[in-house]
């Protein structure tokens, strides 16, 4: 058995403890909450609520991990110190890319070979597990395997997909 979360629901008027309790997992809409100190009724929302007695702002930060370099200059330290939680995604594994191309082509409607798995393995080498790089080489690779008239995307088209990318 687990110990279920109960808490006292507080008055949001004058803040003083209330005669009733509630679980964790709690939904009220527009409740009507009568406080034996002040002697008013109002009528709360659990969101409401838990707002009175939590932190007033949640902000999700996401960058690349150029965020976390600029987080950790001395002038972002009160906001560092703030962060509550902190978590780094890796870029995806070779398998995970090669799930990811044959995902986005499916997705898109194709039933039939696009790329060799030579040219796969070349824009995962050169995305290096950015899901946004697959995308541009793969698309730079099509582009590039169109005008020169190929059935299926080959390693010198990916490798003029990458130089073309890297330039411009």
């Amino acid at each position: 058995m687990y110990e279920i979360e109960i808490q006292w629901v507080y008055c949001p008027i004058c803040k003083n403890k209330t005669r009733i309790k509630i679980r964790f997992d709690t939904e009220m809409k527009k409740f009507p909450l009568f406080c034996p100190k002040c002697k008013q009724e109002t009528l709360i929302n659990v969101e409401n609520l838990h707002m009175d007695s939590r932190d007033r702002a949640v902000i999700l930060l996401a960058g690349l991990p150029s965020l976390n370099n600029s987080l950790r200059l001395g002038i972002h330290e009160p906001l560092r110190q703030r962060i509550v939680m902190n978590y780094n995604l890796d870029g995806m594994t070779k398998e995970e890319g090669r799930a990811y191309i044959h995902a986005k082509l499916k997705g898109a409607g194709c039933t039939q070979t696009v790329f060799e798995d030579a040219a796969i393995e070349a824009v995962l080498n050169a995305a290096d597990g950015t899901p946004r790089i697959i995308n541009k080489l793969c698309n730079a690779s099509l582009l590039i395997g169109n005008s020169s008239n190929l059935n299926i995307i080959n390693t010198d088209a990916v490798m003029q997909a990458i130089n073309d990318c890297e330039l411009g």
